[in-house]
């Protein structure tokens, strides 16, 4: 790990600290310098150049927290940058140096990689850069591995992973390339953290449609990562027994939408229309077992269940007892007819 010392830039006024630090991924290669920090004129750097770009095109420019932090505490960390073809190309922090544009900056201090640096060693400055102070969604992840794809094999690209936290498995580089191909309303809710992984491995089984129904129904009813697979497989199984767009079974829901409802209790009846539509003979079956149980009075402690899929007939009685005392009085009697 190497410490680079505090460093002071003063912008008119303002004072800008900056203190960092960069790590060295293998400190038993051969290596080329690390990056620098140096202040450097805005018209010096291609901001237009998007070849490092990790973000989707609909997460554009810095929004008005970061604005206002750049503009109170200065760049607490540098964006990185290397040079190219006679200007320097943006590796990773371009929203700072769009927020310092915006603010009318002329100059802003960066971090600069050596022009002769090797690649693969860019890459891992780029990887660790780009999570200080932040964590990679998804897609910036699969972005990130996609733009990498044809520099270095697939050993390579494999044992950069546990630099985002990650097991080093190929698989994972088939799940990051699935995740691209998503309808772009699905790539932006996995970008914002809207859907979880699972939910957008599990929608590549379904159209843009129907990836754009299910998204918005997360979003309507704001639905965490257990229900999210639930619609989400709902959403496959009522296309796979019918063929039909998956839109056709919650029109009617999202017509009734007012601005006064109660979207959890909404939420609830939906997937439960869903599931039935889906599971017909069950909720028959359900239906059917709870006229049984209310026919048989059951005393308030206890209570009966059925196997949850309703594979199979098996019952399961629960008897709660005050205590130890009323236990063994009511075993006597449970004995008896047993």
């Amino acid at each position: 790990m190497i410490f680079f010392d505090r460093i002071d830039f003063t912008k008119g006024h303002q004072l800008m600290p900056l203190s960092f630090f960069i790590f060295a991924s293998d400190v038993s290669k051969p290596m080329t310098p690390l990056p620098r920090c140096s202040l450097l004129s805005l018209d010096a750097i291609d901001i237009q150049d998007t070849s490092y770009s990790l973000r989707p095109q609909s997460d554009t420019g810095p929004d008005q927290v970061l604005r206002q932090s750049i503009q109170k505490f200065g760049i607490l960390q540098p964006p990185l940058v290397q040079m190219a073809h006679g200007h320097y190309i943006i590796l990773s922090g371009r929203k700072r140096i769009q927020a310092a544009e915006a603010l009318g900056w002329k100059e802003i201090p960066c971090l600069i990689v050596d022009k002769q640096a090797e690649p693969y060693q860019v890459c891992e400055i780029i990887l660790i850069h780009a999570q200080t102070g932040a964590t990679l969604s998804p897609i910036e992840q699969a972005v990130f591995f996609r733009k990498t794809g044809d520099k270095f094999t697939k050993e390579q690209a494999v044992a950069l992973l546990p630099l985002i936290g990650i097991k080093p498995h190929p698989y994972k580089l088939q799940e990051f390339a699935a995740s691209l191909q998503l309808d772009q309303t699905a790539v932006d809710a996995l970008h914002s953290g809207l859907i979880q992984q699972k939910t957008g491995n599990r929608l590549s089984k379904l159209s843009g449609k129907d990836q754009q129904t299910v998204v918005g129904l997360i979003d309507h009813f704001k639905l965490g990562g257990s229900k999210q697979q639930k619609l989400v497989g709902f959403a496959i199984e009522l296309g796979m027994r019918t063929g039909r767009p998956f839109r056709d079974f919650i029109l009617k829901w999202q017509q009734e939408d007012t601005a006064d409802d109660n979207r959890p209790q909404q939420a609830s009846a939906l997937l439960s229309s869903l599931e039935k539509q889906c599971f017909p003979d069950k909720s028959r079956a359900e239906e059917q077992f709870q006229q049984f149980r209310r026919s048989i009075e059951l005393p308030e402690n206890s209570t009966l269940l059925h196997t949850a899929s309703f594979e199979d007939d098996r019952l399961t009685l629960s008897i709660t007892f005050e205590n130890q005392n009323s236990f063994v009085k009511g075993w006597e009697q449970i004995k008896k007819n047993l």
